[in-house]
């Protein structure tokens, strides 16, 4: 599986009309030539910003502004690679990542192996959706938490 071309990111949080802007750059080929991820206030004010460019994960950002997450992967969002040690969650505070959450935080079983075991189907180059293996994840913003609903319906909950 290949990537296509990167394009820019505007997400709005509809409770808060905060939102998150990044730009991919101008072929949207490489991450090394996309513009920052900015955090804006709901006038368009910006709170703060991180040298790395949000890619496709999907965003959450806090209520005040302070907290964004990107959940999944950089290039596919919703897919994984089979390791242990792909990134499932980062956690950005104020311009600086203070927690990533890899897939053996969550589960202690080889991806692969359990890929084979419950006989997901894989794509080329190692992907896999990763509803397979946790089927949501819940933010519980006051508690600083994440809790992730697993494959085998346990809960396992992360602070930050």
């Amino acid at each position: 599986m290949k990537p296509g071309p990167f394009e820019d990111v505007h997400y709005v949080d509809p409770v808060t009309k905060y939102s998150v802007t990044a730009s991919a750059g101008p072929t949207g080929t490489s991450s090394r030539e996309a513009g920052p991820t900015k955090v804006l206030d709901d006038k368009g004010k910006l709170l703060w910003s991180t040298p790395d460019f949000s890619g496709r994960h999907e965003l959450k950002l806090s209520p005040d502004g302070k907290i964004l997450l990107f959940i999944g992967n950089f290039f596919f969002n919703s897919t994984m690679q089979l390791s242990p040690t792909e990134q499932i969650v980062a956690v950005y505070e104020d311009a600086k990542l203070i927690k990533k959450i890899i897939f053996s935080d969550l589960i202690k079983e080889n991806p692969e192996k359990l890929a084979e075991q419950m006989k997901i189907p894989i794509m080329g180059g190692g992907w896999v959706g990763r509803s397979k293996f946790i089927d949501s994840i819940e933010v519980n913003w006051k508690a600083r938490e994440l809790s992730f609903k697993l494959y085998n319906s346990e809960t396992k909950t992360i602070k930050f």
